[in-house]
Order: structure tokens, then sequence, then C-alpha cells
């Protein structure tokens, strides 16, 4: 059995198999790395599952200011690192996933406020929660390589160029994933089921 642990974009993925393993969706939508980490005991470890698939982090941004996020980061990386250490003891392989940063911006007013900002030398909305997520992204792929843990890289499976996230992977609001991100997602893990073995 495989635990995909996570905020809205877990909870939504619809994938019942991965590599021939049982898929338990335990996403829970507006979760930030608190809530999560509040819940691991119930919702991931108590089932003692073979794998746990972490992915999310994106709402501790998006929820506090942008004078905070250092110290939003290192709270990511201090209950990531506590959900791995968790897990291991526990016996549970951990499987690691990029966060997807945000679109650019898909509406008119949105694409006027861009420039505004960007000839005043100031940053806007998705590109300052978008720098923060590749920040953590490389932290998490660091901590996996030290921890030799396996990473899935959600990340760029839908935002090949790197910086933002295809517009066509996106619901109307902006934020979160369509059908066409999910049936991508889909197909990119299928590439990298030998992460998992029954």
């Amino acid at each position: 059995m495989i635990v995909v642990f996570g905020a809205s974009y877990a909870k939504d993925w619809p994938v019942a198999e991965i590599a021939g393993l049982k898929v338990v969706n335990a996403g829970v939508g507006g979760n930030e790395t608190r809530d999560m980490l509040e819940r691991y005991e119930r919702d991931v470890l108590a089932l003692a599952p073979r794998y746990v698939l972490i992915w999310g982090f994106i709402n501790d941004y998006t929820r506090m200011p942008a004078e905070k996020h250092p110290q939003v980061a290192a709270l990511i990386e201090q209950r990531i690192t506590q959900m791995v250490d968790l897990a291991t003891a526990r016996n549970v392989r951990v499987v690691l996933a990029t966060e997807v940063t945000m679109p650019a911006a898909t509406s008119w007013s949105g694409a006027v406020m861009a420039s505004i900002y960007s000839t005043l030398g100031r940053t806007g909305y998705a590109d300052r929660i978008n720098k923060q997520v590749m920040n953590s992204n490389q932290w998490l792929q660091k901590f996996a390589a030290e921890r030799q843990l396996p990473v899935l890289d959600l990340q760029g499976a839908l935002a090949p160029e790197g910086f933002y996230r295809e517009r066509r992977f996106s619901l109307p609001d902006g934020s979160h994933l369509n059908s066409a991100a999910y049936a991508a997602l889909n197909l990119y893990v299928d590439t990298q089921k030998g992460l998992f073995s029954k």
C-alpha cells in the first residue's frame, strides 16, 4: 500500500494504484505542513503502509506574508524531516515529491498587474510564491539525496520550462490542478514506477 499524503493537490489526485500497489489517498484540502504533521500518525503511520508519498507545502507560503517566508521555509524543512524520521522508525518507506508552482497570470487583469509590478521592480504574487516553492524544492532534492530517498519531480512534469506550471494544467482559479494535470502526473509516475517495489 502507498499512502499519498498532502493537501488539495494530493487530495484531488485520482490514482488508484502505483506500480501495482494500492493507493490510499490521505490528502486534505487547505492543509499546511503543520496540519499534515499533526495528523501524520492517524492518517499515515497507523495504516502501516509500505510507502508514504509526501507531497505538498505551497499553502505554508500562500498563507503567510512575504517577510515571514524565510521562517516558513525553515519550518517546512523541519516538519518534512520529522515526517521522514517518523516513517523510517516505523519501517515505512518514504518517497518525496517536489511541490508544483503556480502558473503565470491567466487573466488579462492579472497579466496587466504582473507587467506593472515588473515595471516598478516589484515581484508579483505568483512569482513571489513560486520563488519560495522552487527554493524549497531545491532543499527537498538535496535532503532526499542525503537520506538516499527517491523523489518524484512533479514540478518537472507540469512545468517543463522550469518556473511556471503550464497554464493548461490549471483550473480557472489559477491555483488547483485540472484533469489534464493529473493525467500528465499519472503518465510521469508510470515512468518512475521503479521507485516502488512490492
